[in-house]
């Protein structure tokens, strides 16, 4: 037997045996071929880096403020659940149509329930409140009454930021409301959530109206609408489509007539609303008894100041060339209906008047 035969045979096999575990089925343990400054080890929870192991453990996040809130996407309205944590973060998330008419509901068992819509309610009437002595007072009042404007949610504007008329003394009369331009057809909404309380055509210069009362006791009203869309009985959230805009009544043009009343009594809408940056005017920001944001309008007696003046007797010196229409439709804007007014104030039963005679026209 040569050298190379022994070697092979004998020297060889117990190599191989030596090893134990370092060789098997034709390959070598890598451990006893690497350095051990190269070898790997598991790793311990220190040497893992602090980002990793945030990831494996996550934080609980703290819910500090939860609240339904609106958003404007698209141009359009939208009503969802806001949720801020501790963490500084939030998440919100709309309600879904499920969710909206479940919110619907709750309003109408709220209403249903309420003082306000239940007394001085009329679905007929223009001025229900005609019998209460509030209502008679308000020019009077002593103390200050704070409304809370989202006392039942948020807060819709009118469609256009352009004031034609402002709320005043207009034509001999007092214009009771402010009208911002528009086309017919355009949408109207609901300034606020409320319930409607009429919805018909008015004779009296109104034309089609629509009167929405609301959960913090105040009236709105849409004038001269060429469509009216919800009717009486109806629960509202703040914009909704209730009419289409138009120029029906005692109308120039098509435009809407807004108007804010509390116990029937007219006020100026734009002592409340900044209606050019169609929002609630920054100053009466405040929070509610829960802490939440909200606008808290202070209504005291100058906001009825008006009535007062307007209830003070006037008196017209009667010029060549006048006649009692012409009277009838500069106090009134009524050449008819006014002059039969006149005549009643003055206990007149003809209709001629004469220059240089005084009549009293208010």
């Amino acid at each position: 037997m040569n050298l190379k035969k022994f070697i092979f045979l004998f020297i060889f096999p117990l190599f191989i045996f030596s090893q134990g575990n370092e060789y098997e089925n034709g390959k070598w343990n890598i451990n006893q071929h690497t350095p051990q400054t190269q070898q790997k080890k598991p790793k311990t929870e220190k040497e893992i880096p602090q980002t990793q192991q945030k990831k494996q453990i996550k934080k609980k996040k703290n819910e500090v403020v939860r609240k339904n809130v609106s958003e404007i996407i698209d141009g359009k309205k939208w009503f969802g659940e806001l949720i801020l944590f501790d963490d500084s973060t939030s998440t919100w998330t709309p309600w879904s149509k499920k969710e909206i008419e479940k919110s619907r509901a709750l309003l109408k068992i709220k209403s249903d329930t309420m003082k306000i819509f239940n007394e001085y309610w009329s679905t007929s009437k223009l001025f229900p409140y005609s019998r209460a002595k509030k209502n008679k007072n308000l020019q009077n009042l002593k103390d200050t009454i704070q409304i809370d404007l989202e006392a039942s949610g948020d807060f819709y504007c009118s469609p256009s930021n352009k004031v034609n008329s402002s709320f005043g003394w207009r034509f001999g009369r007092q214009h009771k409301g402010v009208d911002t331009y528009g086309k017919t057809g355009d949408t109207l909404r609901a300034a606020f959530d409320g319930k409607v309380r009429f919805s018909g055509w008015n004779d009296g210069g109104y034309g089609h109206l629509i009167i929405i009362r609301h959960f913090n006791g105040l009236e709105t009203y849409y004038a001269h609408c060429s469509k009216r869309i919800s009717q009486a009985e109806d629960i509202v959230k703040a914009g909704d489509v209730i009419a289409l805009l138009g120029e029906t009544g005692r109308a120039d043009g098509p435009h809407l007539h807004f108007e804010m009343r509390y116990f029937d009594q007219a006020f100026d809408p734009q002592n409340v609303i900044d209606i050019e940056n169609q929002k609630i005017k920054d100053k009466f920001k405040s929070k509610n008894k829960n802490g939440e944001d909200t606008y808290i309008y202070p209504i005291t007696k100058r906001d009825f100041s008006y009535i007062k003046k307007n209830n003070a007797k006037k008196y017209h010196k009667v010029k060549a060339g006048e006649t009692g229409s012409n009277l009838g439709y500069k106090y009134y804007r009524d050449a008819y209906g006014g002059w039969k007014k006149i005549k009643k104030l003055n206990k007149l039963k003809s209709d001629i008047i004469y220059p240089g005679q005084k009549l009293r026209v208010k």
